[in-house]
């Protein structure tokens, strides 16, 4: 092999190296703005949780209003209620549940 073959081949092999290194890099980027979209997501369905929560605190509140001020509040809208106290233990457990808390035995 003389010289110039030589030269060649070790630019062959640095074009190389330097397209593999290049693909890595484009790899991990991708990875990343895929991790960064999971993230966004997780976000958004956290924000929507919180959101839900914090109607299910007002109306519980509202009904534990109505239910000392307002005579046979209870006897009217019985199913109101037991479907507010439903709400607030599912989404309860569901909190439990995909928060990493275990739920004591």
């Amino acid at each position: 092999m003389n010289e110039t073959e030589r030269i060649d081949e070790d630019l062959r092999q640095y074009k190389l190296f330097k397209i593999q290194r290049a693909n890595a890099h484009s790899q991990k980027f991708r990875e990343l703005k895929k991790d960064f979209a999971a993230i966004q997501k997780n976000e958004i369905l956290n924000y929507m949780i919180v959101f839900s929560n914090i109607i299910i605190a007002v109306f519980s509140t509202v009904t534990i209003f109505r239910l000392i001020t307002v005579k046979n509040y209870f006897n009217e809208n019985r199913e109101l209620i037991f479907a507010n106290v439903t709400l607030v233990f599912l989404f309860l457990f569901f909190l439990l549940t995909n928060s990493g808390i275990s739920i004591p035995s």
